[in-house]
């Protein structure tokens, strides 16, 4: 699940979608403890929280909050079988992200609600 998040967090195209993840992330949970009523509600009061805690960051907030998440999870380089099967990973662990012409790192332009533009 690491390395799924850390992914998932790689492939962001813009900075915000980190809490669409959270959110997706979140959904999964409540699939597994739906007939828990009182975990739900824990899951709801979550979801609830985190929108009024992060609903409200600026572009560069997020960016912040990723690349802190970036390089928490830099060293980790755990196989997953999926990954490798799919060429997601290297067979040392490590991703390899196909960027469509743009490289990881390299300064991209985006508009005030954080959409690439260029």
């Amino acid at each position: 699940m690491t390395m799924a998040f850390k992914y998932q967090v790689l492939l962001c195209p813009r900075p915000k979608d980190i809490l669409l993840v959270t959110f997706n992330h979140l959904d999964a949970i409540k699939d597994f403890v739906h007939d828990s009523p009182g975990i739900l509600n824990q899951v709801d009061e979550t979801f609830r929280q985190l929108i009024e805690t992060y609903g409200c960051l600026s572009a560069g907030e997020f960016q912040f909050i990723r690349q802190t998440l970036l390089v928490f999870f830099q060293d980790m380089h755990i196989r997953v079988s999926i990954f490798l099967k799919d060429k997601v990973q290297n067979s040392n662990g490590r991703l390899c992200c196909q960027y469509q012409g743009l490289f990881l790192g390299v300064p991209k332009c985006q508009d005030s609600s954080g959409y690439l533009i260029a």
